[in-house]
């Protein structure tokens, strides 16, 4: 049995570093935009240009965390693809990353926000909870297979739901 490579999965993601990193960008331009009164922190490596040869500190960690002062507004997931998704298909949910929001709900609400070239779609926890029986393992990178929860793109939110959730929040908070 070969040893772990601790670097195997930013490996695998290489190629697709830059556009996961411009779809971050886009989420938190819109974020800062919409609501200049929150702190937008990003996660490890969002938006970062260049190949790190470390790890987050959390595996899972989102990609960006919104704050009202030192109050918590929530998490955000950002994720998506180069290629259209539209109804009837699935939005991709890695079920690695739906586990650690669900473990961290007690102290935080996460989001999570997929951007598509025709599209955008955000999704809840509930919504996504609905659907994580609905699992399917995919090699997308040779060698590296991933279970995903399948969530029909029908059943999305758009993204006023998510702006809509946080004004509340922000209120809520205040």
């Amino acid at each position: 049995m070969s040893e772990f490579d601790p670097e195997f999965w930013k490996k695998k993601y290489a190629s697709e570093w830059k556009r996961g990193k411009d779809r971050v960008r886009y989420v938190r331009e819109q974020l800062e935009s919409r609501f200049p009164q929150l702190v937008i922190k990003k996660g490890f490596l969002a938006e970062r240009n260049n190949y790190v040869k470390t790890s987050p500190k959390e595996k899972h960690e989102p990609n960006l965390m919104l704050y009202l002062g030192k109050s918590i507004v929530c998490d955000i997931e950002v994720s998506g693809t180069y290629k259209e998704v539209k109804p009837p298909e699935d939005i991709w949910i890695l079920q690695g990353k739906f586990v650690h929001a669900m473990n961290l709900r007690k102290d935080r609400e996460t989001w999570f926000y997929m951007v598509y070239p025709n599209y955008e779609y955000v999704l809840s926890l509930d919504l996504i909870d609905r659907f994580k029986d609905n699992t399917e393992v995919f090699e997308l990178k040779a060698g590296a297979l991933e279970t995903y929860i399948k969530v029909p793109c029908k059943e999305a939110y758009q993204k006023n739901v998510l702006f809509g959730w946080i004004d509340k929040r922000i209120k809520q908070i205040k």
